[in-house]
């Protein structure tokens, strides 16, 4: 048809016949997204796999990042994926229409964003000690205001609490100290008696006569080279 086009700070401009291939790029995809027929859009990850997914035109890219969020089963607490194309990442507020390429490159990223883990801990000021990464890939804490060990799996991002129940306040101040052995050694603060964590065995326990005073030891420890461990006393 025959009329006027007014594009966004331009004069009017006359036209005739309408050509698409008059038209700049970005002006022809936008008009050719008009019919809202759905295409085909590839998206390859970085290890090579590609994700088909339908898409119509006017669909916004943030709409096809939760999607393929949702397929690649994200945990968008901690991480978040990004779609690249032409060589750029791609914002939210870009639609399907006006992509360089329908070649889609997946993009992951690690975010700041936390997510909270189970157990609920009771106590005030409960680990205060550092944790002690185990030969098995977990990680342990000892108690200070909680009552248990805390142990926290990396590879499947579980927590639980295991041993016993330590009575006192300040238990466990002084950084631990991993053994030749595989077993992780803790001196009390508060505490009376010397914690013993086993990662193989998944278990922990006190050892050793009970130690009277208080804020018993609060330094870190030290492997000697005779696979000793030293704590100085408080």
């Amino acid at each position: 048809s025959h009329g006027r086009l007014k594009p966004c700070g331009f004069q009017d401009v006359a036209y005739g016949p309408l050509s698409l291939s008059a038209l700049p790029s970005v002006w022809q995809m936008s008009y050719a997204a008009v019919g809202g027929e759905p295409v085909r859009i590839v998206a390859t990850d970085l290890t090579g796999r590609q994700h088909d997914l339908e898409a119509l035109p006017l669909e916004s890219v943030g709409s096809l990042r939760r999607r393929l969020s949702e397929t690649l089963k994200l945990d968008l607490a901690v991480a978040d994926l990004r779609l690249l194309s032409g060589g750029r990442v791609l914002g939210d507020a870009d639609i399907v229409a006006g992509l360089p390429s329908r070649d889609l490159q997946l993009l992951r990223m690690k975010t700041t964003r936390f997510a909270m883990m189970e157990p609920e801990i009771q106590g005030c000021f409960k680990y205060a000690a550092d944790g002690v990464l185990a030969r098995n890939g977990k990680i342990y804490f000892a108690p200070d205001g909680a009552e248990q060990v805390l142990r926290i799996d990396p590879e499947t991002d579980v927590a639980g609490l295991i041993g016993p129940e330590i009575p006192g306040d300040n238990r466990y101040d002084s950084n631990g100290v991993l053994a030749p052995n595989g077993k992780i050694y803790f001196a009390p603060n508060g505490a009376t008696r010397v914690l013993c964590i086993d990662p193989e065995a998944d278990m922990a326990e006190m050892l050793g006569p009970e130690i009277e005073g208080y804020n018993r030891y609060s330094a870190s420890g030290l492997l000697a080279p005779n696979s000793k461990i030293f704590f100085a006393p408080n």
